[in-house]
């Protein structure tokens, strides 16, 4: 039973903006462990009264809880300067063989990982313990390899959660719900009947200070390998054999699994990168992604990515995938569109009008959305959409995530093997991308979403769209 919580890298933004919310959410639903003690550890040479004051006031603008939680969650925290790469400190930070179980979250750059489970393999932690690690889980399918061997061999005994806080999001989840807990969706969940899916997460935001991390990752590696993968194995999934932990997540895996490794040539044709230039999004003014503070141009970084993918299994042959992200759009939009296939020839004819129907899923808003076919005046078919406003979120997503982590249930966290599945599919993208065989586009800030790669190649993605 987890009844400490230790968080590396406690004073940065993750910790501040997302975990320490999360942790007072479920301090107000009164779903935290009786006496959890919470301790970060940062370089910073701050005292427990430091971190308390720095926590406090970001709880004050991150969270919604009444003051008198926020109050009980920060005197619940304790702070420790340390090295967390140095054998010796976390050594220290975890304490010895008396210690409650606990909770290892590597609140930390993507670099420091590797270093620092090699640390963790030195404090003797144990079947009571875990340890969180955030995506990107690797910069690769070889570092996602070698941060599963140590996981592997020098930390055998405590839980490891692999963190995609996407499988957590209570919208995103619904798509499994959809399909396995209704007759009228499963039956029709293949390529007999569907041509194909778009996953998309298009943002109005730009880089909101996240220079320093999004210039060396891209929307490839930030959103389509740490997400949007995720996402689509949801999809394509088989249902599992069990209601349970294990059955959800060998679902996931085979489904990834069973994603074909594009070609080249597939490569040159089914993908799309691209970044934005000056423009505006609402009033808001935006500079040339390459002029933004903190990026370098030379890393030629793209802000739009788009990769359509096929999934060799009797259910799913023939029918694309496409995976798209990217920022500085005009509007935000983030959904999982299934477009079924049109009726035959002579029906069409018959009803002039006739749309094919499409299934619609907000993975930021709660509706699903179906375009459904009436009889309209005259005998001309009138597409209309159906539209169901699920509930919304009971909790934010890293409260869930913290919520299970503390319960022991890995149900909605990545096995390593689907880490190294996701990075198996997205290198040789990354590398085809790093030679140059796909060039990069330009779009203005403030542009409406472009198509996918799949169904158009213009010369800018801003250009007037191709008939079909």
């Amino acid at each position: 039973m987890i009844e400490r919580i230790l968080l590396l890298g406690a004073s940065g933004d993750l910790t501040s903006r997302l975990l320490m919310p999360a942790i007072a959410e479920l301090a107000e639903a009164e779903l935290l462990p009786a006496g959890l003690r919470i301790v970060g550890s940062a370089r910073r040479p701050w005292s427990t009264a430091d971190f308390r004051e720095h926590i406090a006031t970001q709880l004050e603008r991150h969270s919604k809880v009444a003051p008198a939680t926020r109050d009980d969650v920060v005197r619940c925290l304790e702070y420790e300067p340390a090295d967390v790469t140095r054998a010796e400190d976390v050594r220290r930070l975890v304490g010895g063989p008396e210690r409650p179980g606990t909770l290892v979250y590597l609140a930390l750059a993507p670099a420091l990982i590797e270093p620092v489970l090699h640390a963790l393999a030195s404090a003797a932690l144990g079947a009571r313990d875990a340890v969180a690690i955030e995506k990107p889980f690797g910069v690769d399918l070889a570092s996602a390899r070698r941060l599963n061997g140590v996981l592997r061999c020098e930390l055998p005994e405590p839980s490891i959660f692999r963190i995609d806080h996407f499988l957590s999001d209570e919208l995103v989840r619904r798509v499994t719900a959809l399909r396995f807990l209704n007759r009228i969706f499963e039956p029709v969940w293949n390529a007999v009947h569907v041509e194909r899916v778009e996953i998309s997460w298009l943002e109005s935001l730009t880089l909101e200070g996240r220079a320093g991390y999004y210039d060396q990752a891209g929307a490839l590696r930030d959103m389509v390998q740490s997400h949007l993968m995720e996402v689509m194995a949801l999809v394509v999934m088989e249902p599992p054999s069990r209601a349970d932990a294990a059955s959800y997540r060998a679902a996931r895996l085979e489904a990834l699994r069973a994603v074909a490794t594009p070609s080249l040539d597939e490569i040159r044709s089914r993908t799309l990168r691209a970044r934005y230039t000056a423009g505006a999004i609402g009033t808001r003014r935006v500079p040339s992604y390459v002029d933004e503070p903190g990026v370098d141009p030379r890393r030629d970084t793209e802000t739009y990515a788009s990769l359509t993918l096929g999934i060799e299994t009797m259910r799913w042959s023939g029918v694309p995938f496409t995976l798209r992200s990217g920022k500085a759009f005009a509007t935000s939009a983030a959904e999982i569109a299934i477009h079924f296939r049109a009726l035959p020839r002579y029906v069409r004819d018959t009803w002039p009008g006739v749309e094919p129907n499409t299934l619609r899923l907000g993975l930021t808003e709660p509706y699903v959305r179906v375009a459904t076919t009436l009889d309209g005046p005259d005998g001309v078919a009138e597409s209309r959409a159906l539209e169901l406003c699920a509930s919304p979120p009971r909790r934010s997503v890293y409260a869930n995530l913290m919520l299970d982590m503390l319960r022991g249930d890995p149900a909605l966290f990545i096995l390593g093997e689907e880490a190294e599945e996701a990075w198996r599919v997205i290198d040789p993208v990354i590398d085809a991308w790093h030679a140059g065989e796909v060039p990069m586009r330009e779009y203005a800030a403030g542009a409406s979403a472009p198509p996918s790669a799949e169904r158009r190649r213009p010369t800018s993605i801003g250009a007037t769209p191709q008939a079909p």
